[in-house]
């Protein structure tokens, strides 16, 4: 480790400890590759990524460089998905679905609550969105209990 904290080890050992990383964390290593993915698209689009060489980058180069780097870390991304193994990619893609569909049905039932809440059932809306708050709680306990604090 140096003073910054950075790992620095032989090219053959770096990729060993990779390798069980993606092994041993695939979910993890699978998120951290999406939100970077995901980042460098919002980029493209937005324009609001600034390269870290250039600060006086224009929204243009800074999707250009935005293109770049997804093209860069392409193959590298693929490597890592294959590492963290068939089965654990696939997983990681239903949790995404699955993730999603919680959050439309969440939106579903407070939008339900709602409803009820101004077309005269103010206690069934009430506790419909109880339910939900409990169910809320329990769902972050859960995934505080598999991810660990922070």
């Amino acid at each position: 480790m140096d003073r910054s904290g950075w790992y620095k080890a032989p090219f053959r050992t770096a990729v060993k400890v990779a390798k069980h990383c993606c092994r041993q964390y695939p979910r993890e290593v699978l998120s951290r590759i999406k939100k970077d993915e995901d980042e460098l698209r919002q980029e493209l689009i937005s324009g609001n990524l600034v390269p870290p060489d250039s600060w006086w980058a224009d929204s243009t180069s800074r999707r250009e460089y935005a293109e770049e780097r997804l093209r860069e870390l392409e193959p590298v991304h693929a490597f890592i998905r294959r590492w963290c193994g068939q089965e654990a990619c696939e997983e990681f893609d239903q949790v995404l679905a699955l993730r999603e569909e919680l959050d439309q049905l969440r939106t579903l039932v407070q939008q339900t609550a709602w409803w009820l809440k101004h077309n005269g059932h103010p206690v069934k809306a009430s506790l419909l969105r109880k339910e939900l708050g409990r169910i809320s709680e329990a769902d972050e306990s859960r995934r505080w209990f598999r991810l660990g604090p922070g």
